[in-house]
């Protein structure tokens, strides 16, 4: 999607960013309706889905702020998902153990349970 940045100019009439702006203004929609709920619609606004490119690594931690992110682990290798406090401590909370019969493993569930075999 297109946004134009630095808008209005302040060196410029208005009426020459008018188009600009109008642009912007209406590319709001379009950018929340990414993975969002669309506007007029119950819900609009929360998450549909959440799309989390796989990191090359675990990110530096922000104090205060947990992160989720996904990496890509494992044998035969899979994007994961994981967690990292503001302290850096990590937590795996996902793993591909669970579709493989007749292994040992565990996945999580709603709730915070852990369902383990």
């Amino acid at each position: 999607m297109t946004y134009s940045l630095n808008i209005p100019d302040a060196p410029n009439n208005p009426s020459q960013d008018q188009p600009l702006m109008k642009a912007n203004t209406n590319a709001i929609s379009t950018f929340l309706a990414t993975d969002h709920i669309p506007f007029n619609v119950p819900n609009s606004g929360n998450h549909d889905v959440i799309k989390q490119p796989p990191q090359g690594g675990d990110p530096a931690a922000v104090a205060g702020k947990g992160q989720t992110y996904t990496k890509t682990v494992g044998s035969p290798s899979d994007q994961q998902l994981f967690y990292e406090s503001g302290a850096g401590i990590i937590s795996q909370l996902t793993n591909g153990v669970g579709t493989l019969a007749g292994s040992d493993g565990y996945t999580f569930l709603p709730g915070g349970m852990v369902l383990q075999w």
